[in-house]
């Protein structure tokens, strides 16, 4: 491109291109009639301005930039004959740089009255009396003044710490209620009923407790749960109504009544005289009127020889005294046409049915031997129990937790199950909840005539555990058990006399006998030299003896069952042979 192009081009751009607005350093406001004025009268949006700050040349410029504070340093720009309000001088000064927006007004566009961009105010945004999350679980409540009876009152404000009026158990929660307190002029608290937060209750409003203007003016009430460390603002459910609250004192004195007859207003006065005919009980705090001493002239509009004669009668049952007989008070000599002994014969009865007081099968069955094991007989419970294991005799059936004579053993290495319960009647099921090792003895003094004893006993649990029968003097003792080995699934039939296990037969299945029959006898002529020998009958059957010879006479003899390192495991015993 040559040179004179170039120039033509230039000149078309420069002609084309909007001169920079030349602007003008103003200060907002002048003094109209002795009074700092901003706003033009009768001018929407424009405003005073004070041409580079000087009093003797004062202009009115639109002004959408700014807000309107009188003295504030602004920049002006002309157009034609009307002055603009470019925005604020900054350069004047630093420090309003940042800070205030000053922001032209524009209120009336968040009011709810015809504003288009609303600002909705929650409840919660309301600081007067408001209750607030401050440090953990503190909260605080603002300040406010408010009328207290026929007094104004200023709260200057506390901070009240909520941490004592938490649940102590994890998953649980309740509401504290923060009141005002109308008698001594305090902030108060009062909790709820504790409920489960998993998962949360619907209807959580049942649970906030209610505080009425009797005891003070409702704030807010706050959730809190077990094991909490801060309260937030979602915990908090504002209750404060319009603040306004009466004293008791107050409440129960007020200087006025007012009365009225049937809804229409007769007097004010102070007090209430009721007179002769009316009379006042008090419970608690409500007052019963009770009318007394009136004669009236009638009564549900009938005068009293109205209800004095018998023709108006029209419901209940006239008294025997009201009704004149020969017959009242005597023996009549039939009943329905039938004498005194038809009605004593059982054999005239066709309907209803006796009274176990009157008559028991058992009873019956039993004074005429027809309950037993014999020909002819019923077999109860215990019989069909003794036949169907093939066991008779049996001593002990457990129809208790403490049958006469049994006891467990306490002192060095024994404990007592923290939980003893009897199932079906008949049988006693113990638990250890510890991880001891000690075991657990229930026995009873051993009958110097028997040379054998048996039991049916079972077991649920994990490992490392057993349960069977233990004979012993002050200084020996002799067990034989079925034990639940570590290594599972493995179950063992042992023996133990004094302290060294004997295995007598190892089994690794995963099959647990539903029960074991377990029996202990002595294989010798006498207690002076004898072999401690075991019949075990179950999913298997074992016998053997083990062990060496004994010289020792047992004086007592009972059930033994241990877990070694687990807690909960159950152990049952249902009857024992002795």
């Amino acid at each position: 491109m040559g040179r004179t192009k170039l120039r033509k081009s230039l000149r078309k751009l420069l002609d084309k291109k909007l001169d920079k607005p030349k602007l003008i350093p103003a200060t907002l406001g002048a003094m109209i009639n002795g009074i700092e004025t901003v706003k033009v009268a009768n001018r929407v949006g424009f405003v005073y301005a004070r041409i580079r700050g000087s009093d003797s040349e004062i202009v009115q410029a639109f002004n959408e930039q700014t807000n309107y504070i009188y003295g504030l340093p602004v920049l002006l720009r002309k157009d034609r004959d009307r002055y603009y309000v470019e925005g604020r001088d900054i350069s004047r000064y630093d420090e309003w740089t940042s800070g205030y927006a000053n922001l032209a007004p524009h209120g009336r566009q968040h009011s709810l009255y015809g504003g288009d961009d609303i600002v909705w105010v929650h409840k919660k945004q309301i600081t007067p009396f408001g209750v607030y999350p401050y440090s953990g679980t503190s909260v605080r409540v603002n300040e406010d003044w408010f009328l207290l009876d026929d007094s104004y009152v200023y709260f200057t404000g506390t901070i009240i710490d909520l941490q004592g009026l938490r649940p102590g158990s994890s998953n649980t929660g309740r509401f504290a209620s923060i009141y005002y307190n109308t008698t001594n002029r305090n902030i108060s608290a009062i909790t709820g009923s504790t409920f489960s937060t998993i998962p949360m209750p619907d209807n959580i409003d049942g649970y906030i407790p209610k505080i009425g203007y009797s005891i003070g003016i409702p704030l807010a009430s706050v959730f809190l749960y077990g094991g909490q460390q801060n309260v937030t603002l979602s915990d908090i459910y504002d209750l404060r109504p319009i603040i306004q609250g009466y004293s008791p004192e107050y409440i129960y004195n007020r200087p006025t009544l007012r009365i009225y007859d049937s809804g229409v207003f007769k007097v004010t006065g102070s007090a209430i005289n009721f007179g002769t005919s009316l009379t006042v009980s008090v419970t608690g705090t409500t007052a019963h009127v009770n009318v007394t001493n009136v004669d009236a002239d009638t009564l549900d509009g009938q005068h009293g020889s109205y209800y004095t004669n018998a023709d108006n009668l029209s419901s209940g049952t006239v008294s025997l005294a009201r009704i004149p007989s020969t017959l009242t008070g005597k023996d009549a000599d039939t009943l329905d046409g039938q004498h005194g002994s038809f009605y004593q014969n059982a054999s005239n009865i066709n309907s209803g049915t006796l009274s176990t007081d009157r008559f028991s099968a058992y009873s019956d069955l039993v004074a005429e031997s027809k309950v037993g094991a014999s020909t002819g007989q019923v077999a109860d419970a215990r019989w069909v129990k003794q036949a169907f294991l093939g066991i008779y005799d049996i001593t002990e059936d457990f129809t208790t937790t403490t049958p006469s004579g049994w006891s467990w053993k306490t002192g060095t290495g024994f404990v007592t199950p923290g939980i003893i319960q009897l199932r079906n009647d008949s049988v006693i099921r113990a638990i250890i909840n510890s991880t001891s090792t000690d075991k657990s003895y229930f026995y009873r003094n051993w009958d110097t005539g028997r040379s054998n004893v048996s039991a049916l006993i079972w077991m649920f649990g994990s490992t490392n555990i057993y349960s069977g029968i233990r004979v012993e003097n002050d200084t020996n003792f002799i067990e034989v058990y079925i034990r639940l080995d570590s290594t599972s699934p493995r179950f063992k039939f042992c023996g133990n006399i004094n302290g060294t296990e004997y295995i007598l037969s190892d089994y690794n299945t995963t099959v647990i006998p539903p029960y074991v029959v377990i029996a202990f006898n002595r294989s010798g002529s006498s207690w002076s030299s004898w072999l401690p020998q075991i019949v075990i009958s179950g999913l298997v059957t074992v016998i053997t003896s083990f062990g060496v010879t004994q010289t020792w006479q047992p004086t007592r003899v009972g059930w033994v069952t241990k877990w070694v390192g687990v807690d909960w495991n159950e152990s049952y015993i249902d009857w024992m042979r002795y």
